[in-house]
């Protein structure tokens, strides 16, 4: 059993039952849905079995699931609590599959995967496809955040950066560890790709400040240049992250 691949499922079928019980309109919920109901029927892991949210084995289809939590609930944030409630216990327990306690770095890692990327990137897609450029914009700001915060921590055992929001002091926390650091005797060609990953997170986190949706706007960006930031934090995040886990098998 693939306890990595199957929490990153979980997460993603919460996200989307979330999302559709709050006005949105997600998508590959059947595929991630089957993937779990496969995995159910096939395991001889009684744990994994007894601790199945039942709403993901009730409801096939997210109009059925829709037909259900609209007249159970009327706000938002209710929606949202039962939903989060009812996945506490299988993420619970696959989380306990996956974690070691005699690891300082703990492997593998959710956030620090191929799948999170491409589920944040998805969801920043999803909201340029509404026009949601800011949104996007922001999106693509919180997942560079998030990755290196999360090399960060596991690069000394845990402990939160002090880097208050600052980005390029976030990179320049990691990029000794990560061998990305530029040095007289770098070949001149990666050079300039290291440069360019140090221009595009202070670039993401510049767009962000006077554009994103967190802060009065000083422009008003379009599609492209929300899907400029998109696709360089999908680069930038996928190149951290293949970095880290280079370092840690190697």
């Amino acid at each position: 059993m693939d306890y990595e691949l199957l929490i990153q499922t979980v997460k993603a079928i919460e996200n989307q039952l979330i999302d559709k019980a709050t006005g949105g309109n997600p998508y590959n919920y059947s595929y991630n849905r089957n993937i779990l109901i496969s995995e159910f029927h096939n395991s001889t892991d009684e744990k994994f079995k007894n601790n199945f949210p039942l709403i993901v084995s009730d409801y096939d289809t997210l109009n059925a699931f829709w037909g259900f939590i609209k007249y159970k609930f009327n706000s938002y944030a209710e929606r949202k609590k039962y939903i989060y409630e009812s996945f506490i216990p299988i993420k619970q327990y696959l989380e306990s599959k996956i974690y070691t306690k005699t690891s300082k770095i703990l492997v593998p890692n959710i956030v620090l995967s191929n799948q999170y990327i491409q589920d944040a990137i998805d969801k920043a897609n999803q909201r340029i496809k509404t026009n949601d450029f800011d949104g996007a914009i922001t999106s693509a700001r919180t997942l560079v955040e998030e990755i290196q915060v999360e090399i960060y921590k596991k690069l000394n055992s845990g402990q939160e950066p002090n880097h208050k929001g600052d980005l390029n002091k976030l990179y320049n926390a990691i990029a000794s560890s990560l061998k990305l650091s530029i040095s007289k005797d770098l070949d001149e060609r990666l050079k300039s790709i290291l440069s360019g990953l140090y221009s595009i997170n202070n670039g993401i986190a510049n767009l962000r400040n006077i554009s994103g949706d967190a802060h009065a706007k000083k422009f008003k960006p379009l599609s492209h240049h929300a899907q400029l930031a998109v696709n360089c934090a999908f680069t930038f995040s996928q190149f951290l992250c293949d970095t880290f886990l280079y370092q840690l098998i190697k």
